[in-house]
């Protein structure tokens, strides 16, 4: 940022211009881009999603006809007497009628077979050579023998048609009216039937792997995909799916088997075409920036040159060299510009001495109207205490106000401006003597103002106004009030601070008085006035600021720059 600080006015333009052209297009062309590539991803994504559910669905489908059928074999009256060994062909006949009958029910098509409590094959539909005795302690049997509904295990089919892929099985125990377990019923489902039964769902961009809950391929869509079917597994097996640049995975898991059945969609955009639009908009891009480069250069020459011999000439104004001019070459803005930079030196040549003594002179007249304004403005309040007290007291103070009074006016009407802190605590405790005697123990006051602090300069009669504000307006309504005065100084400020217990300040007042510009205070012409005096002396970083609560109290700070005739104090924090 500094560095473009830095550079000319000429090279800013250039730049300028350079990058309102051509950022706008490169980032138009990054953010179509990315909303283009995410809006494919995103209808990608949310159509594998969908596919995959399909499926999964239509598996579902399938085991839940095999748990129909099994269930109504397994209540089958034939079924359980063929079981129970009492065998005779129109029986055979029977059990044979049931089983084909469960199996032309099912659109998969998987074969049914029976088996006894021991294990022994004793009727099936499947073709080949099925398996003529099952273990009864291990394995599909001995699964279904340790729950109530059917169980599910995946086994190596015998037939070569089966290629050496496992069919999902499902058993089911078949029991007597007495309760007790007299065979088993079957159900083997291959995948050359899964391919059947998932025809017409099956999606065009990728093969479909139908995994056993071990982690063993039962069905792929697809021939040729072995060594993919094993990385899957592999992945199955650490618990993740794998990742390819142009490739998509999508996983489910069937929650009564618990197989898993795993998509894979190709990528909504390829490597080739993300790279292919990237190039093209850099391409744009850089045409534009070649455009940009030449009418840039000819606007930025065209600008600078005009602003470079201004800006010598206000060089030549800063140092003060009035006399300083720019032909005018051009009827346009900048043409205007010069003709106004030179009518500005012109007056401004003619004027700045004018005003400079005219401010000078009003700052005084300022400072002296306000200043006499304190002091009438006092002078009427304690003559009319003097009145009041005349009247009641048989004049037994009125010198003690007299004394004070004439200390004040003394002061007041001397010649000098500036006085020390010191003789201006001096005349705040004669201010507050003469209160007191007006407000007899209506308030207490204590003066905390460090030795080393009392020798800094002050404007005269600058703290006063503080005080007398203090007392006439925050204690107005208090019966015994305390009002604190005290001092600090730090990094070359001083700050004075009248504090007291009264009603406080409305917002309103503490507003006007905080404000850099304060306005006419109505009942406050003194606090106005010493803002006003001392924003003029030392400028708008000096003044007043009070804080107030209602209730609490009040506190008005005056700040002033701590300068002294001398200071040897070692304590001092002044700065000096």
């Amino acid at each position: 940022m500094n560095q473009h600080k830095q550079l000319s006015f000429k090279y800013r333009i250039f730049g300028s211009s350079l990058l309102v052209a051509l950022l706008p297009l490169l980032l138009c062309s990054i953010l179509m881009l990315s909303i283009f590539t995410d809006t494919l991803e995103r209808q990608s994504h949310e159509t594998g999603e969908q596919q995959i559910q399909k499926l999964t669905d239509r598996f579902a489908l399938i085991l839940q006809g095999e748990e129909e059928a099994l269930q109504r074999l397994c209540e089958d009256e034939f079924v359980q007497r063929s079981l129970l060994d009492h065998t005779t062909d129109e029986l055979v006949k029977d059990v044979y009628l049931a089983l084909y009958q469960a199996t032309n029910g099912m659109s998969s098509g998987a074969a049914f077979a029976l088996y006894d409590a021991g294990g022994q094959l004793k009727f099936t539909t499947q073709e080949g050579t099925p398996q003529a005795q099952l273990p009864v302690n291990w394995g599909l049997l001995y699964k279904a023998a340790q729950q109530s509904g059917a169980a599910y295990l995946a086994e190596p089919e015998q037939d070569a048609a089966s290629q050496g892929l496992p069919s999902l099985r499902a058993v089911r125990s078949v029991h007597a009216a007495n309760g007790s377990r007299i065979g088993y019923v079957v159900c083997s489902l291959t995948a050359q039937q899964l391919r059947q039964s998932f025809a017409g769902l099956l999606p065009e961009g990728g093969p479909l792997f139908l995994f056993t809950p071990q982690g063993r391929l039962m069905y792929a869509s697809r021939s040729g995909v072995e060594e993919e079917a094993q990385q899957l597994r592999e992945a199955l097996m650490a618990g993740t799916l794998p990742t390819q640049p142009d490739q998509n995975y999508f996983l489910r898991t069937e929650p009564v088997s618990g197989c898993l059945l795993i998509l894979r969609q190709p990528a909504a955009l390829s490597a080739g075409a993300v790279g292919l639009m990237r190039s093209i908009s850099f391409a744009s891009a850089a045409i534009s920036l070649i455009l940009c480069v030449a009418i840039s250069f000819l606007l930025s020459r065209s600008l600078s040159r005009p602003i470079e011999r201004l800006s010598h000439a206000m060089h030549q104004v800063r140092r003060g060299d009035l006399n300083a001019h720019v032909d005018v070459e051009r009827q346009d803005e900048i043409g205007q510009l010069t003709e106004d930079f030179n009518e500005m030196t012109t007056r401004l040549k003619a004027q700045v001495e004018e005003r400079v003594q005219h401010q000078r002179d009003l700052n005084d007249a300022q400072i002296r109207q306000m200043q006499a304004q304190l002091n009438p403005h006092f002078l009427y309040n304690t003559l009319d205490t003097m009145k009041w007290l005349a009247k009641i007291h048989k004049l037994p103070e009125v010198a003690q106000l007299a004394g004070g009074l004439g200390s004040i006016l003394r002061s007041s009407i001397a010649s000098e401006q500036f006085i020390t802190l010191r003789q201006e605590l001096v005349l705040v405790e004669h201010y507050i003597d003469i209160q007191k005697i007006r407000f007899a123990g209506k308030f207490q006051y204590v003066i905390d103002v460090p030795e080393h602090l009392r020798d800094i300069i002050v404007p005269k009669m600058i703290l006063q106004p503080l005080v007398e504000n203090s007392i006439l307006h925050g204690l107005e309504t208090s019966e015994s009030g305390y009002i604190y005065i005290y001092a600090q100084c730090d990094e070359k400020v001083l700050n004075l601070s009248v504090t007291d217990d009264g009603c406080g300040m409305s917002t309103e007042m503490v507003e006007r008085l905080n404000s850099p510009e304060p306005k006419m205070l109505q009942g406050h012409l003194g606090l106005y006035n010493v803002m006003r005096i001392v924003q003029l002396y030392y400028g708008q970083d000096y003044g007043l600021h009070a804080t107030s609560q209602a209730g609490i109290g009040t506190t008005v700070t005056l700040r002033l720059p701590a300068g002294k005739e001398e200071c040897n104090a070692e304590s001092c924090n002044c700065g000096r």
